[in-house]
């Protein structure tokens, strides 16, 4: 039987033996399949009660709801209503990201973390770039271009807030939508995360649309990162062939190419 979102349009979610049910098999569900959390997809079609009580159980379970809109006036009640028993995926920034890929250097960048999940309240969002929903072809076909897809992952996967998701797609090869270079890319970012990506957050925006950057500040053990994008179609932003001077005070000028992603 093929999944739709109207699957759950119609339950009862009041009544106990059902609803009791559905609780019952959770536990159960997660050891024969060895899960560690849980992704509610479509929510809005749920009833809200029902999941409140539902989460009220295991609450190490990493959780994850779904609710489709780029509007983040409609997910907010939501975010209140569960408190932090639900991560949200960040819907209206990859809105944003698909919007900024199709406009180019039209788009100011500088405005990308405005009215996101992420943006206002980064503990309960997983960003993502793109994701099976999102391919050409499907119901909500948003497809970040590759001529920004990089630059959206340095963006979730380099800065501080928010759970970051990778797209198997985007990552390993396939018919649908795989681009080796966008894929080489990407694992350089993973690497780059794991190495540099920690400690505070620090943006940097200039009064320049296409260009932004923000500074990992590290920690005990991790030197931390400077990353700089850019979505502009032409001219270079990067000076001094590429090498960065550093003054006592901790202080350098740090540059990128144009539709592109330094991370230093």
């Amino acid at each position: 039987m093929r999944w739709s979102q109207e699957h759950f349009t119609g339950v009862d979610w009041d009544h106990k033996t059902r609803s009791n049910g559905v609780f019952r098999l959770a536990g159960p569900a997660t050891k024969t399949t060895g899960s560690v959390g849980f992704r509610l997809d479509a929510i809005k079609h749920i009833d809200r009660k029902f999941l409140l009580n539902w989460r009220s159980g295991d609450k190490k379970m990493f959780c994850v709801s779904e609710y489709w809109s780029g509007n983040l006036k409609l997910i907010m009640p939501y975010i209140r209503a569960f408190k932090g028993e639900t991560a949200f995926f960040d819907v209206p920034l990859h809105m944003k990201l698909y919007e900024a890929s199709r406009h180019r250097s039209r788009y100011d960048i500088r405005t990308i973390f405005n009215d996101t999940v992420v943006g206002v309240k980064p503990g309960d969002a997983v960003t993502f770039v793109d994701n099976h929903d999102t391919v050409e072809g499907q119901t909500l076909e948003s497809w970040v271009e590759s001529g920004f897809k990089i630059q959206a992952y340095a963006l979730i996967l380099l800065r501080g807030g928010g759970y970051p998701c990778v797209f198997y797609g985007d990552l390993y090869p396939n018919k649908e939508c795989y681009n080796e270079n966008v894929a080489r890319n990407i694992e350089l970012l993973v690497e780059a995360r794991r190495m540099f990506a920690y400690g505070a957050s620090e943006d940097f925006i200039s009064g320049d649309r296409n260009c932004i950057g923000f500074v990992r500040k590290g920690d005990e053990t991790h030197t931390g990162c400077a990353v700089i994008l850019s979505n502009r179609d032409e001219g270079s932003y990067m000076t001094q062939h590429g090498r960065i001077e550093i003054d006592s005070t901790g202080w350098g000028t740090f540059s990128c190419f144009p539709s592109s992603v330094q991370v230093w």
